[in-house]
């Protein structure tokens, strides 16, 4: 996906194209096992995180987030 932005600077508009990347994020059970999975798009992995942030649960102990083979994030609750 691309997200684009438009920005005005001194009368003269600017458009940039950024490219969404995707991320696997894994919830985690309190036996370490992956219990639900989501694919969320971020522009980087701040962005990502912070996506995670705002969906984890109460339920299990965690979640964990992935750049296709690569951990970006654990986190445990």
């Amino acid at each position: 996906m691309v997200q684009v932005i438009q920005i005005n600077v001194f009368g003269s508009t600017r458009r940039y194209e950024m490219r969404m990347r995707n991320y696997r994020l894994d919830f985690i059970t309190h036996a370490n096992r992956v219990y639900h999975s989501t694919q969320i798009e971020a522009r980087d992995d701040e962005d990502a995180r912070a996506q995670a942030k705002r969906l984890k649960t109460r339920i299990g102990k965690g979640y964990s987030i992935w750049d296709g083979d690569r951990p970006v994030h654990t986190e445990i609750y």
